[in-house]
C-alpha cells in the first residue's frame, strides 16, 4: 500500500521547474502540444452540490475515436494536437492538416488544411489557428465569423490567443517583431528575440522571456515594456492566474508575484510548484488547472498565494493528494497545529473530518456524492462508518475512484477492476489499465477497449 495512488477519474500533473509551459499555457489556451483550458457551463449539471462536467475524450490517438458520453461521436485517420476549454465541453483538434471543433456534443470540419499549431481561448468562444494561406485566423465560434491577420514574412510564427479570445499576440524569428492583434488592428509592440508566453484578457499584457538574458518582460497594448524579472538566475515554475492579471515565477529558491504587469513582489524564499490537475489519461484529457491559487513547496507544504503577494500564506505541511476529477479536487495537508485536514481546492472549502481513530492514516478519501469516508494506512484500504474501520482490501491498488451515481468505492489490483459496495468485493471487469470518472460515467480502460461501469456491476464497452 506505500504506492497506492490515491487518485480519481484524473492522474494529477504538476507543473515542474524543468517545463516553464505547465501552467503558463494550460491556463492561456495555447501551447505547442495543442492543450488549453477555459471556462463554459456546457454539459454540465448540479448533483448533492457538485457540478458535473460531462466531457469529450479522444481514445486511441493512432484509431482516432472521440468519446462522448456512452457514444463515438467520430473517428478519423488519428490526432496530431488538441486543444480544450477548461472544462472541455470545446475542443479542437488537426488531423495532420484537417482541423475540427467539437462543440455541443458533436464534431464538424473547421478548415481542411490547417497547420498544425492551434490556440483555443480559454473560456472556449474562439480559436486561433493559420490556414493554408500562411495568415492567422481569429475564428468566433459562436457567430462563426473570423477575423484575419497578415502576416509578413514567417511560416508558422509563435502566436498566443487571450483567455477570452478577444485578440491574439504573435512573433516572427524572422523579423524579431512582437504582434499585437487586437480589434481587427495589427499592432508591432516591439523587436527582439522573444519566447512568447502568454496574452492577457483583452489585450492588455504580453508576456516574453527575452532570449538574450533569460529576463521575464511584459508588455502594455501601448509597447510600454516591464522587467519583471532579474538575468541573475533561470526563471522556474511560470504559472499564470485565470486572465493572465497575474504571473507566479521563481528565481534561485524564491517564489515571486508580478501583478497588470508591475515588477514582482516576493512571496516566500522558497521555490512553489503550481499545483495543476492537466495531463490525465495519458494526455487524453486534461481537467481545468487552478490558475495559481494554491502551490506546493520544495519541502511539502501547501501555500495560498493571494492576490497582495505579502499576504500570501503556509496553509501547512505533508501535503499529498486526494481526489481529483471534473467535479471536486481535494488535498490532505496537515495544519500548523498538526491536524489532518481535507481542502476542496476548487470551492475552497474544507471538508469537515470524522474522527478516525487511528494514528498510523497515510491518507484520507472522501467519496464527493455521499460523503462517505475510507482511509489509507500501511496495511490496507478500509471504509469508516462514523465508530469503526472495515478493511476493503490489502492488496497494493494502482487506481481508485468513485461513481455519481453508484455507492461504493471502485478500484484496480493487478489489473483487475473491483467495487466495494459497503460489504464486499465484486470483480467487475479484467485486463483494466485505468478508470475515470467523467461527469455522469466511471470509464474504464481495458487493454485497446474503452467501456463505461454501470451501477450493476456491469462493464459496457463502447465502440
Amino acid at each position: 500500500m506505500k504506492h497506492l495512488k490515491i487518485i480519481a477519474a484524473m492522474l494529477l500533473c504538476l507543473a515542474m521547474a524543468v517545463t516553464l509551459f505547465a501552467c503558463s499555457e494550460g491556463s492561456s489556451g495555447s501551447n505547442r502540444s495543442g492543450k488549453n483550458h477555459s471556462s463554459t457551463n456546457a454539459g454540465m449539471h448540479e448533483t448533492n452540490g457538485y457540478i458535473r462536467q460531462q466531457a469529450p475524450l479522444i481514445f486511441n490517438h493512432e484509431q482516432g475515436k472521440i468519446i462522448y458520453k456512452d457514444r463515438v461521436v467520430s473517428t478519423f485517420g488519428g490526432v496530431n494536437s488538441m486543444g480544450y476549454s477548461l472544462d472541455c465541453s470545446v475542443m479542437a483538434f488537426d488531423d495532420f492538416g484537417p482541423l475540427y471543433l467539437f462543440v455541443d456534443g458533436e464534431v464538424t470540419l473547421l478548415a481542411d488544411n490547417a497547420e498544425e499549431y492551434h490556440a483555443l481561448s480559454a473560456d472556449g468562444t474562439a480559436i486561433a489557428y493559420i490556414n493554408e494561406d500562411q495568415q492567422i485566423h481569429l475564428y468566433d465560434i459562436s457567430s462563426k465569423s473570423e477575423t484575419i491577420y497578415e502576416l509578413s514574412t514567417s511560416k508558422n510564427p509563435e502566436f498566443v490567443i487571450a483567455p477570452d479570445g478577444k485578440s491574439v499576440a504573435y512573433y516572427e524569428d524572422q523579423t524579431g517583431n512582437l504582434v499585437l492583434c487586437k480589434y481587427e488592428e495589427q499592432i508591432t509592440i516591439d523587436q527582439g528575440e522573444f519566447e512568447l508566453l502568454a496574452l492577457s484578457a483583452d489585450g492588455e499584457q504580453i508576456y516574453v522571456i527575452d532570449k538574450t538574458d533569460g529576463t521575464l518582460l511584459s508588455y502594455d497594448d501601448s509597447g510600454r515594456k516591464s522587467v519583471l524579472s532579474n538575468s541573475n538566475d533561470s526563471l522556474d515554475n511560470i504559472c499564470f492566474n485565470a486572465d493572465h492579471t497575474q504571473v507566479l515565477y521563481c528565481q534561485g529558491d524564491v517564489t515571486f508575484i508580478s501583478t497588470n504587469g508591475e515588477p514582482g513582489g516576493k512571496v516566500c524564499d522558497q521555490k512553489l510548484t503550481c499545483i495543476c490537475a492537466m495531463e490525465p489519461l495519458g494526455s487524453t484529457l486534461p481537467v481545468w488547472d487552478l490558475f495559481g491559487k494554491y502551490y506546493q513547496g520544495d519541502d511539502n507544504s501547501l501555500w495560498r498565494i493571494e492576490e497582495d503577494p505579502t499576504e500570501s500564506y503556509q496553509l501547512g505541511s505533508d501535503l499529498t493528494y486526494g481526489i481529483s476529477n471534473f467535479d471536486i479536487f481535494y488535498v490532505n495537508y496537515s495544519d500548523c497545529d498538526g491536524n489532518q485536514q481535507i481542502l476542496d481546492i476548487k470551492r475552497e472549502e474544507h471538508i469537515e473530518l470524522p474522527t478516525i481513530p487511528d494514528a498510523s492514516i497515510e491518507g484520507i478519501l472522501v467519496d464527493p456524492y455521499r460523503m462517505d469516508y475510507y482511509y489509507v494506512t500501511e496495511d490496507g484500504l478500509y471504509s469508516f462508518d462514523g465508530n469503526n474501520g472495515n478493511l476493503i482490501t490489502n492488496a497494493d491498488i494502482n487506481s481508485i475512484a468513485f461513481h455519481p451515481d453508484c455507492s461504493g468505492i471502485f478500484y484496480i489490483v493487478n489489473e483487475q477492476l473491483y467495487r466495494y459496495d459497503g460489504n464486499q468485493n465484486l470483480p467487475i471487469a479484467s485486463n483494466v489499465s485505468e478508470i475515470a470518472q467523467i461527469g455522469d460515467y466511471l470509464y474504464a480502460f481495458c487493454d485497446d477497449t474503452i467501456g463505461y461501469i454501470n451501477c450493476s456491476n456491469e462493464w459496457i464497452e463502447i465502440d
